[in-house]
């Protein structure tokens, strides 16, 4: 089977980052204890069809659901939903990693949104690429292979005033920073089957 890019739901107004200097810090003094599966649900659809196009759907959210002194937890969930081009429902993934961290400073809702948005992504996307690949070979697929994760860098603190007046010294509007990507793009995929009697 062939899958085109996934979709990417508009991601919500990025929150004003925190002073680098005080996130690096904070940054500097967490510690990833644990990372565990927390919650997975999924479903094939039998198919006779040796070949389609798939349209896969994502969502990834994180959540931070409990924090106290010096420790805090969060969970990064994965929602893939395969369709053909015609709409026909081939199967779905969601599954949910629950991250323990260690912070030898103190835990704020300001560098815990920053945090969840640029690091625990990233802490968690090599476990969710990996239960995506294994759990769509049991579904008798070759492999669905989601890409490397890509977060572009928070927006600079700039009033609208200043940024203004540097959009006209320059003569053109500045660049828009865009949203996390976390498209899925897989080359040609064909079930496990239809590739034994090529073979053949």
């Amino acid at each position: 089977m062939s899958a085109k890019k996934a979709p990417v739901a508009p991601a919500p107004p990025n929150p004003t980052p925190p002073d680098p200097a005080r996130y690096n810090a904070f940054v500097a003094g967490i510690q990833l204890r644990r990372i565990e599966l927390a919650e997975l649900s999924a479903r094939s659809v039998p198919t006779r069809l040796p070949q389609a196009q798939l349209r896969v759907s994502q969502q990834l959210g994180v959540t931070c659901p409990s924090r106290e002194e010096g420790r805090f937890l969060a969970e990064a969930r994965l929602q893939l939903g395969f369709q053909t081009a015609d709409g026909q429902e081939l199967g779905m993934i969601a599954c949910t990693y629950r991250l323990e961290y260690a912070s030898a400073t103190e835990v704020t809702d300001e560098l815990i949104e920053e945090f969840s948005r640029r690091n625990v992504p990233v802490n968690a996307w090599p476990f969710l690429r990996e239960t995506a690949m294994n759990l769509t070979q049991r579904f008798g697929w070759t492999g669905f292979v989601l890409p490397p994760l890509v977060l572009t860098p928070a927006p600079a603190k700039e009033s609208k005033a200043k940024a203004s007046k540097t959009e006209k010294a320059a003569g053109h509007k500045a660049p828009k920073a865009k949203a996390p990507s976390t498209k899925a793009a897989a080359p040609a995929r064909k079930p496990r089957e239809a590739a034994e009697k090529a073979e053949g």
